[in-house]
């Protein structure tokens, strides 16, 4: 039997809370930013996972019992992929305007404020990228409650952020099990919410969201089915 790869203290509901007052005053500073400043930002963040690539591939395989061959290939380089693409794409981000006879009418674009993700333990920093970037470029702060299982990668992800020159609190990881996205699925504070992960769970999830009008995105209990032909080899 191994030893476990690290030890991490699970969040306390005075951490969350401490959390969501950062995410809120974050939210509010990025928010007044312009889009390309904020894309720069995320860019900036896609070149720092560039550069730890090596160093955050030993650390997905490590934590996840993945091939470094494959994490090194895929999951960090998938990861910086989202930033950069996020990162462009911001700049069009643009309102519409249309002349009417007697006025305008026009349509501005507006961010929802806190929002939140809940990962699988399969693609941690993949699947982190792929809930934050997104958020982060129209305006929103991001809270993300990893798996327990394989948490390392997206303490990394949140700091190459903050590196990158996100106000501090912009980006929140908050550690431990169920009842830490239990917490963040059913706090008025929180906007919106994504969940990766059993149905089960998702189902919870939704729930949780439902009480409070929460806008809610579940992708849960994926099939992945494989052929394996009689000539191949297993071993």
């Amino acid at each position: 039997k191994y030893p476990p790869p690290s030890r991490m203290r699970t969040a306390s509901p005075q951490q969350v809370k401490e959390a969501l007052d950062s995410s809120a005053r974050a939210q509010k500073e990025w928010s007044a930013w312009t889009n390309a400043r904020r894309g720069g930002i995320l860019i900036a963040a896609a070149d720092i996972l560039d550069e730890y690539n090596d160093q955050l591939a030993e650390l997905e395989a490590f934590d996840t019992g993945r091939p470094i061959s494959e994490t090194r290939v895929v999951d960090i380089k998938s990861a910086s992929d989202c930033f950069r693409y996020m990162g462009a794409r911001v700049k069009s981000f643009d309102g519409q305007y249309t002349e009417l006879p007697n006025g305008f009418c026009y349509v501005r674009r507006e961010p929802l404020g806190i929002t939140a993700g809940i990962g699988a333990w399969n693609y941690p920093i993949q699947g982190m990228a792929w809930k934050a970037a997104p958020s982060l470029a129209a305006g929103n702060s991001f809270i993300f409650k990893p798996s327990e299982e394989t948490p390392l990668t997206a303490l990394m992800l949140a700091q190459a952020v903050e590196k990158a020159g996100a106000p501090q609190g912009l980006l929140n990881v908050m550690l431990g099990s169920g009842e830490i996205g239990k917490s963040l699925a059913e706090s008025p504070e929180v906007s919106k919410i994504s969940f990766t992960g059993s149905v089960p769970t998702g189902t919870r999830v939704a729930v949780a969201a439902a009480a409070g009008l929460k806008k809610c995105t579940l992708e849960m209990g994926g099939k992945s089915p494989l052929i394996v032909m009689k000539d191949a080899n297993t071993e």
